[in-house]
């Protein structure tokens, strides 16, 4: 699964760069690499052996994301998210994005709204759960080109024999090409 997604990211960043040159602008197309910490990663499981049952956990992840820039402040990207958590346990996520910067040039703040498809590889599990989530955050561009910021994940995913919901927060720096 891993190398699916790896491929996936690798021919996204590698397409976008490579068909339309980059100009500088926060305008046309984008991508972006970044890694993270996720100081809480809540899973929350109902169904199958337990009643109900949570359990928080610490992680770390990469964000990769390519799109078009309408303008300086607004842009559309595809986003594909890893999480790697403590104990074995790893989400995966992608879907599409919409990042509006409150300034033009850079030192601006910027707002994230998402929504996607989820998949979590709970640790010894037989299979693989598949589900839907959204996540919200903010940051600020505080260099050309390089951004901190800070999102919450929201999701569901299920098995056949258990449902899960997931609350994530997560801490993130980022480069961006445009």
């Amino acid at each position: 699964m891993r190398s699916i997604f790896a491929a996936l990211l690798i021919f996204l960043v590698v397409s976008v760069s490579s068909a339309l040159g980059y100009d500088g602008e926060r305008k046309g197309f984008i991508s972006s690499v970044g890694i993270g910490f996720a100081p809480m990663v809540k899973t929350s499981t109902s169904g199958g052996y337990f009643t109900s049952e949570s359990d928080t956990k610490q992680g770390l992840f990469e964000n990769i994301f390519a799109g078009y820039a309408w303008d300086n402040q607004n842009m559309i990207v595809l986003t594909v998210e890893m999480y790697m958590i403590g104990g074995g346990d790893s989400y995966y996520s992608y879907g599409p994005a919409w990042y509006h910067y409150f300034k033009t040039s850079n030192k601006s703040l910027y707002a994230v709204a998402g929504l996607g498809g989820y998949i979590f590889n709970e640790f010894c599990a037989s299979e693989l759960e598949n589900g839907f989530g959204i996540h919200l955050g903010g940051g600020y561009e505080f260099i050309r080109h390089v951004q901190i910021g800070a999102q919450y994940t929201f999701a569901k995913t299920s098995s056949s024999y258990e449902d899960h919901k997931h609350n994530i927060l997560s801490l993130l720096i980022s480069y961006v090409r445009f």
